[in-house]
């Protein structure tokens, strides 16, 4: 038998849901795009921009899809007023942020912080409503 790597297809499916729930992973773990309505229809999720299945022979062996995300980058000029100020700045920034984001269809908004600032600057961003992973991360860079 030989590996050929196809595009996605609604009845791929089932296969992609015996494959994540032999993971062990969580129900939550399951993108959008794998899931159906309470008509049973497949959810229609645009993010998901890139669908790819691995079969050998008739058998699905690994998926691998592609979500558009958004990636946060902030620019703080420390020399702004004192620290209070700038808190409620960036309360003020990151609110009218995340409006915009969701009324253009993003449906999460990332922030890296560098190792060095993620304990101060991390209790801020939870103390704005963000979550910290619990996931490591990892970038293919592209070129």
């Amino acid at each position: 038998m030989s590996m050929i790597v196809r595009p996605y297809t609604d009845e791929d499916l089932a296969a992609i849901v015996r494959i994540h729930t032999a993971n062990g992973l969580p129900p939550n773990c399951l993108p959008a795009c794998c899931k159906r309505d309470a008509a049973g229809n497949p959810i229609y999720a645009p993010l998901f921009f890139m669908k790819k299945i691995l079969a050998d022979g008739d058998r699905i062996c690994l998926a691998s899809f592609l979500k558009l995300t958004s990636e946060a980058f902030l620019f703080v000029d420390h020399e702004y007023a004192d620290p209070e100020r700038r808190w409620l700045a960036l309360q003020k920034l990151t609110a009218a942020t995340l409006s915009e984001a969701a009324k253009k269809g993003v449906e999460d908004v990332t922030a890296w912080v560098p190792p060095a600032l993620n304990r101060p600057f991390g209790e801020r961003l939870i103390a704005l409503g963000a979550t910290k992973s619990p996931w490591d991360s990892y970038s293919f860079l592209l070129e």
